[in-house]
């Protein structure tokens, strides 16, 4: 009997084939998504406005109808929220996804992958933004001592001439050398 061509048959072989196919074609999609994902974080730089505009951008996966989200400081909604709802937790972050039906794993997994990205930047921005509103606060808290200490300083010159004006005895010389010194260093700070 001769041997048969090397064809694909069908059954479990194709299907694994077929599979093999969707899957590399998820990575491509997955790749580009995270560059895109990447690219919006590096723009973005208040987190709220991240997710809203990266959780927009996944409005176009296969099957999804939309997402709605709840952080500790606030909530929001992105596409149509009806159809099969899948719930994804990452972190202090909690997305649902609605489907039009139930995905399959994959999708699931692709979603899944997809969303612990969109937390992990999300985190990251909210930790820049907390980085930026303490050295804000420092700033002023530097500044404000500064302001302090020079204004001590003059009131402190000041109560020494008032007090030299006091006591002044006759001695006029020494007095107006005082003020000399004084006065220019009281108008320079």
């Amino acid at each position: 009997m001769p041997a048969e061509p090397a064809q694909q048959r069908a059954g479990f072989s194709g299907i694994g084939a077929l599979l093999s196919r969707y899957l590399l074609g998820l990575g491509l999609t997955f790749e580009q998504r995270m560059r895109r994902l990447a690219n919006l974080a590096e723009t973005e730089t208040r987190p709220e406005q991240f997710l809203r505009a990266a959780l927009s951008d996944l409005l176009d996966l296969p099957q999804t109808n939309g997402y709605a989200w709840v952080t500790k400081g606030s909530t929001g909604e992105v596409g149509r929220h009806e159809g099969v709802k899948e719930f994804f937790q990452t972190g202090a972050l909690r997305i649902e996804l609605y489907a039009l039906r139930a995905p399959t794993p994959a999708i699931l997994l692709h979603q899944k992958l997809l969303l612990q990205m969109v937390g992990h930047f999300y985190e990251a921005l909210l930790r820049e933004e907390q980085q930026r509103q303490s050295a804000y606060t420092q700033a002023i808290y530097e500044t404000g001592a500064r302001l302090t200490h020079d204004i001590k300083n003059l009131l402190q010159s000041l109560h020494s001439i008032c007090a030299a004006a006091e006591l002044r005895t006759g001695d006029e010389a020494a007095f107006r050398a005082l003020e000399q010194r004084q006065l220019p260093q009281i108008t320079w700070r």
